[in-house]
């Protein structure tokens, strides 16, 4: 008579952990450049774990960004649209404003990306990405002939100690503002 439990009895899977291994597999695939593969594969995990609504959307911002990178913007913009930012837990906000980045940029629409950027770097756990998405707003800050924000930013990254070819990629940009 509790309609909360008869949703729980209708799930297909009760291992909680199961899901999150799908997205392992077809972040995989993502990696290995299979980008359909891995848009197959999130599409399944939509639709057996509809009633987790976390999964959901972080499964839709990785197929938007497996049809950024096959340079489908359109699908990926439309992907973005349907997102229910809502329904993202609070650590996987950040993957949203990375991914939204990543398709306004390859869309050319720089302006657009750049608070995008500026959400997802504060809230970027790993050490390595930080002071990449530090040097991207740097560029992004250098196409928009903002110099003086160009140079701040790129400082801020070299203090984020990057690695050893990043770092020497920052000096010269700074050099050449």
């Amino acid at each position: 008579s509790n309609p909360k439990y008869a949703a729980w009895l209708e799930q297909e899977e009760f291992n909680n952990q199961l899901g999150n291994a799908w997205i392992l597999l077809a972040q995989a695939e993502f990696h290995k450049g299979d980008f359909l593969g891995s848009i197959s594969t999130f599409n399944y995990i939509i639709r057996h774990y509809s009633t987790d609504p976390d999964l959901v959307a972080r499964c839709q911002l990785w197929i938007a960004r497996a049809y950024a990178e096959l340079d489908w913007l359109y699908e990926a913009e439309d992907v973005l649209q349907k997102v229910q930012v809502d329904n993202l837990s609070r650590k996987h906000a950040s993957l949203y404003a990375a991914v939204s980045a990543d398709v306004m940029m390859k869309a050319k629409r720089y302006q657009e990306a750049i608070p995008f950027i500026k959400i997802a770097l504060p809230q970027e756990k790993r050490k390595g990405y930080r002071p990449r998405f530090q040097y991207v707003l740097a560029q992004l800050y250098q196409l928009q002939n903002d110099k003086k924000a160009a140079r701040y930013a790129y400082e801020k990254a070299l203090k984020m100690q990057p690695d050893s070819e990043m770092e020497l990629n920052t000096r010269l940009k700074l050099e050449q503002l």
